[in-house]
């Protein structure tokens, strides 16, 4: 089976699936979604001045490049197969993982 420790999991309202991290100075916390659904992705962000390069994030296999603010970050975006797909920030250093499931009803903490 597989462990989800550590992952955020979407919770799944109105058609949507909504997840939210906060970035630290690790970095980014890894996400579980579900394939077929949009994702509504918040980084939440306490002070943006303190993180350097991960004050932006990279999602290639979504096509997704965006600076962050201090505050909520929004990502939109719909996973259509399932797998690992790798973010970053803009240099590539810091990754952290998404992980698109088939159900997530089928995934327990």
């Amino acid at each position: 089976k597989d462990n989800y420790d550590g992952y955020e999991i979407a919770i799944i309202k109105d058609g949507r699936q909504y997840v939210t991290i906060e970035l630290t100075s690790r970095g980014y916390k890894p996400i579980l979604v579900q394939k077929g659904i949009p994702v509504t992705f918040n980084i939440t962000v306490d002070d943006i001045s303190k993180y350097g390069c991960t004050n932006a994030i990279r999602i290639p296999n979504f096509d997704i490049e965006k600076d962050l603010n201090t505050g909520d970050n929004i990502v939109n975006f719909t996973p259509t197969k399932t797998g690992d797909f790798m973010y970053s920030c803009s240099m590539g250093m810091v990754t952290s993982n998404i992980k698109v499931v088939d159900n997530l009803e089928e995934v327990s903490k």
